[in-house]
């Protein structure tokens, strides 16, 4: 039997704990919006230049993937746009010519979240603490964020748009 790669293009929450939730989306858990930080704070600007590269893996995916770009271009997308040393954008460049629509993949879930965290904050109303929206996230293991909103807002028609029914 020979083994073969297969890519799924649903995006799929990867979490082992809250730090590590926090880690991967910093500008959603650490947003000023959360109080965590000061504006014009470092550790705000650090979030910034985290999410302006992260936005360049978007252009890198799609057009080193449908070979519009040769993987130089790519490395010199990541030090234009995404402001990265050339090390880190040749590093960044190889991830995403080694891993067809992950970095995409990446994106859309943290937007899902994102949303998903707005959609449970107005359910919660005055009753909203993050540390809760955490664990529940969490507690779940790694699904499709479409069944965890169904668990987490008791919303079927989320997972019905996720099923097409």
């Amino acid at each position: 039997m020979r083994n073969r790669r297969i890519f799924i293009f649903a995006p799929r929450l990867k979490i082992r704990g809250r730090s590590s939730v926090t880690k991967e989306f910093p500008d959603i858990f650490f947003s000023s919006r959360t109080g965590l930080y000061p504006n014009n704070s470092p550790a705000q600007g650090q979030i910034l230049r985290l999410s302006r590269y992260r936005a360049a893996r978007i252009g890198v995916d799609v057009n080193l993937h449908t070979g519009r770009w040769s993987f130089e271009q790519a490395v010199k997308y990541f030090m234009d746009a995404g402001g990265l040393d050339r090390e880190a954008a040749e590093g960044e460049a190889a991830g995403a010519a080694s891993e067809p629509t992950q970095k995409i993949s990446y994106i859309i879930g943290k937007w899902q979240i994102m949303n998903l965290l707005g959609r449970y904050k107005d359910r919660q109303g005055e009753n909203f603490r993050l540390g809760a929206f955490h664990d529940d996230l969490i507690k779940n293991g790694s699904l499709p964020v479409s069944i965890i909103e169904w668990i987490l807002l008791e919303d079927p028609t989320a997972l019905q748009k996720a099923t097409n029914q």
